[in-house]
């Protein structure tokens, strides 16, 4: 059987087509993957970023019920400063095991 002109065209573009869409899709596919690994990461980092706030509040609160300590020698002070301290021990607690990978862990 001889193919005509139109039909080797006609089998051309579709070999075409059937390629463009392969790689389309597989372009998609590869956009999928990194949107979900992309969110997780964010997900990931955002909760790290907000218990650095708290970290650094907590540390604040040490700071200054130290040195209201320092001053006064009053005792519900030195508390607070241990409370304080407690406080800050949890939140890091928290970060260290949401920290997924060795980098985050030491950073």
């Amino acid at each position: 059987m001889k193919l005509t002109i139109f039909s080797r065209l006609i089998i051309g573009y579709l070999i075409i087509f059937i390629l463009v869409m392969a790689v389309s899709a597989y372009a998609a596919l590869k956009l999928h993957q990194f949107n979900v690994g992309n969110r997780y990461i964010l997900s990931i980092d955002n909760r790290i970023l907000n218990y650095k706030k708290k970290l650094a509040d907590s540390i604040m609160s040490q700071q200054r019920y130290e040195n209201e300590y320092i001053l006064s020698k009053d005792i519900i002070l030195y508390e607070q400063f241990l409370s304080a301290k407690g406080e800050f021990d949890k939140y890091l607690m928290e970060v260290l095991s949401i920290a997924d990978t060795p980098q985050k862990k030491i950073h």
